[in-house]
């Protein structure tokens, strides 16, 4: 409730107002006595209560709740404070109280704080004047009142002052802009605003600038800095003063000198002699060019690399992402390998043969499979499965006096021959369409009963099937001429007349040639043999017999060949793990040498890998596990990379075949450790980095050590043996070889190699 407070106080010193003043005040008095009577009887009944209404604090009417019979009338201005945070409160005016009830109803006109609570206090308080204060938003106009340093945004307006105002009014912009077009006469200078000009004597100017020299000459302050394109007057040439030089001054002075940027050097120009070996941006002189050569450290076709790992003397080096070089050999990734493909589960399971076939991605099995022989094609899938489809098997011919079975494929025919012992030879050819086999009519030879063990292979220059086989006490091969239905057996050679229980385990084509090798292992304690046969016209000879001996003893059962088709290095391996080499040169062998490859204690078989100039070896390791490796030929010698685990269980009967189609190796294997199921996988055999190769070490160089390597254009030195006028290249290995498709360059002399890569 508000006592509104008396505004009229007559007094006697204003008698001609006095009586109108009086009138006024009397007739205020009788409102005033009224509210200040109804102000006490509210005090009288008490005006202070506490409520646990549950209200929102909020703007407009709130209801609480308070103890009844208080002094609260309509108009009273009362705060309502949350008891727990007195500064949360509402300033209203009661808009109604039941002194019964104690039901109360507040206008609120303003709040501090906000929320729902059940705890406040009540109080009266003055009457407060919403228009007495400043709202924080909204618009209000405000009547004398005064803003400290307020900040004012958006277009503010004021009054405009009059002309000639020099007060501290606010100047508007209609202010600024009327007085700029007036003009002010200053002493002994004119401003005027109108044309943005100022007029004054040189006497003024000179004046008015700091002397600062004593010449009686005005100038600046110190270090000015000027803007636009100022004039100066241009010296004289020659002069050397603090005078300021002009453009046309400083380019007389310059005259023919050459610019540092891109200069065009005259004469002899000179510079200072770098220190040996200096690789910076520093000029090279004559003399620091002479050094280098006559140090031998600067030749063309050379280069200065740091090496990532070690390099050996003569290694073919790649050039790695980060500028570094590495042999190829080094780089040769290893292959992803395909899931297991178990094609039976019968126990025993002896794989005996796995054969491509050229020009698609099949490869075909011949297996023993608890006594019955079968065979079937699968399909080999690369890309990035790595995959093997299994194709339907069949049986192949039988019964009990079947004592060998051995396959090879016909790429003129497009069949598979397969031959067999059955008292006498027989042979029979086996069609293939997508993966399904069909064994056209046997055909048997005239040999002599009592055979005992045969195995074949395909001569693509003669078109004839070698084969070989024993009898008691001596090895024989011969012929097998096949065309669409008809067989022609050649005249039988006797290879020797070794006595023992002689076993041919395979035979390999020397590429290009009309000879097949043959590998003849004995039954006992006796030595096994290598016999290279000639074929011509349907007619076999004996070329060249390798006792195995020197380098096997008598102790080793069986023995595998394999065939390096570039390198022309035919590999003889054992079931020992060791093997030999030796490097053929049209009809003979020679310079054997013992080889051996990595942990594999047993070799199963060969196959080459046409993609790769490499030959893929398969076996078993210590612990009896399938294994594979690539083999190269480096410097006449064998170097096995790659060597990657098939299976990672007991194995055996591991051998493989290298589908060109697909760029895969197929190896098949009795997994021992998977109730001797046969398995087969697919091997992706590596990639090589041969393509990036860049140049050849003239030196060893240490890991992370600076070497030099030749590089195309130079004159490497780094081998003995070359071939003066033969082109070399280099293999998937990093091996120097005399064909492939990556060329490296033409020997000049047998210990000069001359770079020259593809050019």
């Amino acid at each position: 409730m508000t006592v509104n407070a008396l505004t009229v106080f007559p007094s006697s010193l204003r008698p001609t107002t006095f009586a109108p003043e009086m009138d006024q005040h009397l007739s205020e008095l009788e409102l005033f006595q009224q509210q200040l009577n109804e102000q006490g009887n509210a005090f009288a009944l008490g005006v202070a209560s506490i409520s646990s209404s549950s209200i929102a604090m909020a703007l407009g009417i709130v209801n609480l709740t308070v103890e009844p019979e208080k002094g609260y009338i309509p108009g009273m201005d009362v705060v309502v404070a949350y008891t727990a945070t007195p500064t949360m409160r509402m300033l209203g005016t009661v808009f109604s109280y039941d002194i019964v009830t104690g039901a109360l109803a507040v206008d609120v006109y303003s709040k501090s704080g906000s929320g729902t609570y059940t705890d406040w206090s009540i109080s009266m308080t003055s009457a407060v004047d919403a228009a007495a204060f400043v709202t924080p938003t909204g618009t209000q106009t405000l009547t004398n009142k005064t803003l400290t340093s307020p900040v004012m945004n958006g277009n503010p307006t004021a009054p405009t002052p009059g002309a000639g105002d020099n007060t501290a009014s606010v100047a508007t912009t209609a202010h600024v802009y009327a007085e700029r077009s007036n003009a002010y006469t200053m002493t002994n200078k004119t401003i005027n605003w109108s044309n943005n000009t100022m007029a004054l004597t040189s006497g003024q100017l000179l004046a008015a600038l700091a002397n600062k020299t004593g010449t009686s000459l005005a100038v600046f302050s110190d270090s000015p800095t000027l803007t636009g394109t100022p004039i100066v007057p241009t010296a004289s040439p020659g002069t050397n003063t603090t005078q300021m030089a002009s453009c046309a001054f400083v380019m007389a002075a310059l005259g023919g000198y050459a610019p540092i940027a891109s200069p065009s050097f005259t004469g002899v120009p000179l510079a200072p002699t770098a220190v040996l070996d200096t690789n910076t941006t520093q000029i090279a002189s004559t003399a620091f060019v002479l050094n280098q050569f006559a140090n031998g450290t600067l030749a063309a076709g050379r280069y200065k690399f740091t090496a990532s790992g070690a390099i050996a003397k003569g290694d073919i080096v790649a050039l790695n992402s980060n500028g570094t070089v590495s042999p190829i050999a080094s780089l040769f990734s290893a292959g992803s390998i395909g899931a297991k493909a178990a094609y039976n589960a019968v126990n025993p399971t002896t794989i005996l043969q796995i054969v491509n076939v050229p020009g698609t991605d099949k490869v075909i099995i011949l297996y023993n499979e608890n006594g019955t022989i079968k065979l079937f094609a699968g399909t080999a899938v690369g890309a990035t499965t790595n995959t093997f489809t299994i194709g339907t098997p069949i049986t192949a011919p039988t019964n009990t006096s079947i004592t060998s079975f051995s396959m090879t494929w016909n790429v003129t025919e497009g069949v598979l021959v397969l031959t067999y012992i059955n008292t006498t030879m027989y042979a029979v050819t086996v069609s293939l369409s997508g993966t399904t086999l069909t064994a056209n009519i046997p055909n048997n030879s005239t040999l002599t009963p009592n055979l005992g063990y045969t195995c074949c292979e395909y001569n693509t220059v003669q078109n004839k099937t070698v084969v070989a086989y024993t009898t008691a006490g001596s090895q024989w091969a011969l012929s097998l001429t096949i065309s669409g239905a008809s067989y022609a057996w050649g005249t039988a050679l006797q290879l020797s007349a070794i006595a023992g229980n002689y076993l041919p385990t395979g035979g390999v084509q020397l590429a290009g040639t009309s000879i097949v090798a043959f590998g003849f292992s004995p039954g006992g304690s006796t030595t096994p043999y290598v016999y290279l046969v000639s074929i011509n016209a349907g007619t076999c000879a004996l070329v060249q017999a390798y006792a195995a001996t020197t380098y096997f003893g008598t102790s080793v059962q069986t023995i595998k060949l394999g065939y390096h088709q570039t390198a022309g290095f035919l590999f003889v391996g054992s079931s020992l793990g060791t093997a030999f080499t030796g490097k053929t040169s049209g009809a003979t062998m020679t310079n054997l040498a013992s080889a051996t490859f990595s942990s594999m204690t047993k070799i199963h078989g060969f196959s080459y890998d046409t993609a790769k100039n490499a030959l893929i070896v398969t076996g078993a390791d210590v612990n009896g596990y399938a294994v594979a490796a690539n083999l190269s030929i480096v410097a006449n010698a064998s170097v096995t990379t790659n060597y990657t685990t098939i299976n990672g269980t007991s194995s055996n009967s591991v051998i493989g075949a290298y589908n060109a189609a697909q760029d895969r190796m197929v190896i098949a294997f009795m997994d021992i450790g998977n109730l001797n199921y046969g398995t087969t996988r697919v091997w992706q055999t590596g990639a090589s980095s041969a393509d990036q190769w860049i140049g050849i070490a003239q030196a060893a160089i240490s890991n992370a050590a600076a070497g030099w390597i030749w590089t195309i254009g130079g004159y490497c030195d780094a081998y003995t043996g070359l071939t003066v006028g033969t082109t070399y290249y280099v293999d998937d290995s990093g091996a120097l070889q005399t064909t492939g498709n990556r060329k490296i360059g033409v020997a000049l002399a047998t210990n000069l190699l001359f770079l020259k890569g593809n050019a």
